[in-house]
């Protein structure tokens, strides 16, 4: 989306979106996103062709958890 450089840029505009968005992403700590199927902390550059992949805690996404 215009205006979108970043992940977080991307979870805020998402936010946005609708009521389950907000609520899917309000609390962060526990989910993980990939950019191009690499984890990727929330401050990480986006451009127009990467592919942007949201783990919930259910899908293994607890960040506490996992692996860095």
């Amino acid at each position: 989306p215009d205006g979108v450089h970043d992940l977080g840029g991307l979870v805020t505009w998402l936010k946005k979106r609708g009521e389950g968005f907000e609520e899917a992403l309000d609390d962060m700590s526990g989910v993980r996103v990939a950019v191009n199927q690499e984890m990727a902390e929330l401050d990480h550059p986006l451009t127009d062709q990467d592919e942007v992949a949201v783990f919930p805690p259910m899908t293994g996404g607890n960040a506490a958890e996992a692996p860095t």
